[in-house]
């Protein structure tokens, strides 16, 4: 059946926010700014007055320093990161997770403690912190973008054209030895939210929801940690001339969740060769995110004379080294990290706003993003950051391709302006000279959220000039 282009509401800023609003959203920054200059400033003039003073004794020069360090060194730090928060309007929301997650954590480890010693001496001291957490709570709400509300959002069409899209397209595995159906609409992703259908393949005792949507050229997007999406924006400006698709990486969206063992890269770059060979996708061009990088390489590295082109969007493909990069994906793949974005459902909440895949989506458009996160707890994420940290036969096999079969295939990059502190676009560059490289102004983590129709227009140019006068299967027809 034919659809006529779907409306997403599309958060725009609005022209001022209240004087109630900004006070309380200013006001967890400028009592964390105040609180903890005042414990910094009088541990580090007077460390062993003011310590002696709430029972603590220092019996040496050097139990003086660490407590200079710890009760003067980090109460400023933080004060003084909420101070420049709270003066520079982009980095105020980052500013209040910072205050709830200090206050969080300040307040368990406080409770903690009282338990531990079965004294509720500081007891008093939960109340101010309570009143903290929750207006820091409040004014992460009230944010711009964290949540628009209804009031500030207008509607955008995304311009699909008269593109046939039917809920019920025949899809056949190459071979028959895989099934493919169509899935039941979610209650929690209405079509309103997502317009193309979606479809199941049960592969390796599990069944993997993806999206095959449009006519032409074909465009894979490979993710992995979050769900598909991410590219929704981007695939409705893309998919009247080209055929997309993309799938939910084991453990995340619609993809139902599979054994612990099995949320790894190396699955996924199983699962992106399967689909790459049971809906026998040729000539295409892989389009990877994030870690879809190496898991998305690595499978279409088993097809490599089907590959086409290459566009990494803030990707990489190498094995990490370097204490930074390292240590990210330790801390970010760690059980202790893992549990407490359990608990806190931090990381979600920080991806769905305007840092990460949120610029541009509405109230009603958040919440389908992360219900499906919820399908399946954050762990999968943080299981896929330790996966990256340990994958060394994945990495082997994405170097021998990138140095072999796709040394010579054209690439582009496109990477946000803010979020590129480790250099990968110049890595990409180096591998690939002739690479073309674009930077989205003011882009973050997912920079096809924050401008699809640039990243849109960008694959097309590129696609055009670069990948589709060299395309020469038999019986290809251009449908661009």
């Amino acid at each position: 059946m034919v659809k006529s282009a779907p409306k997403y509401l599309v958060a725009t800023k609005s022209s001022g926010s209240s004087r109630i609003a900004a006070v309380v959203s200013r006001a967890p920054l400028v009592m964390m700014t105040v609180i903890f200059s005042l414990i910094g400033f009088k541990y580090l003039s007077n460390p062993v007055g003011a310590a002696a003073a709430v029972g603590i004794n220092f019996t040496s020069p050097g139990g003086v320093t660490i407590g200079r360090v710890g009760f003067a060194g980090f109460p400023l730090s933080f004060a003084i990161l909420a101070f420049t928060s709270l003066v520079s309007a982009r980095r105020r929301l980052y500013g209040l997770y910072m205050v709830s997650t200090v206050v969080s954590v300040v307040m368990a480890i406080r409770i903690f403690g009282m338990l531990a010693v079965h004294s509720t001496e500081s007891a008093r001291l939960l109340a101010p912190e309570a009143v903290l957490l929750i207006l820091s709570l409040v004014a992460i709400r009230l944010e711009p973008g964290a949540v628009p509300s209804a009031s500030t959002a207008s509607e955008m069409t995304l311009d699909r054209g008269d593109q046939t899209t039917n809920d019920t397209k025949a899809l056949s595995s190459s071979n028959g030895s895989v099934k493919l159906t169509a899935l039941p609409r979610r209650k929690w992703l209405p079509e309103a939210q997502w317009s193309f259908p979606t479809f199941s393949m049960e592969y390796n005792r599990a069944k993997i929801a993806f999206t095959d949507v449009g006519n032409g050229p074909v465009l894979l997007f490979v993710h992995t940690g979050m769900w598909s999406f991410i590219w929704r924006d981007v695939i409705t400006l893309l998919s009247p001339t080209f055929r997309c698709i993309c799938f939910d990486a084991p453990g995340t969206g619609q993809t139902v969740s599979p054994p612990r063992s099995k949320v790894n890269l190396t699955n996924v770059a199983q699962v992106t060769r399967a689909i790459i060979e049971e809906l026998d996708l040729q000539d295409l061009t892989l389009i990877v995110h994030d870690l879809g990088g190496p898991s998305g390489l690595a499978g279409a590295s088993y097809l490599a004379e089907r590959i086409r082109g290459i566009v990494a969007i803030n990707a990489f493909a190498w094995k990490p080294s370097g204490a930074a990069f390292r240590g990210m994906l330790g801390l970010m793949g760690s059980s202790v990290m893992r549990e407490f974005d359990v608990l806190t459902n931090l990381v979600p909440r920080i991806t769905a706003t305007s840092f990460g895949v949120g610029r541009h989506l509405n109230e009603e458009s958040r919440r389908a993003f992360l219900g499906g996160i919820k399908q399946h707890t954050p762990r999968s994420f943080h299981y896929y950051m330790d996966s990256a940290r340990n994958s060394e036969d994945l990495y082997a096999r994405v170097e021998a391709a990138l140095l072999g079969p796709f040394h010579n295939l054209p690439l582009l990059t496109i990477f946000g302006e803010r979020n590129d502190p480790l250099g990968f676009q110049p890595c990409w560059k180096r591998l690939f000279a002739g690479a073309q490289q674009v930077v989205v102004a003011r882009g973050n983590h997912f920079p096809m959220c924050d401008d699809p129709r640039l990243v849109a227009r960008s694959i097309r140019t590129w696609h055009g000039e670069q990948v589709l006068p060299y395309l020469s299967t038999p019986g290809y027809s251009d449908a661009q």
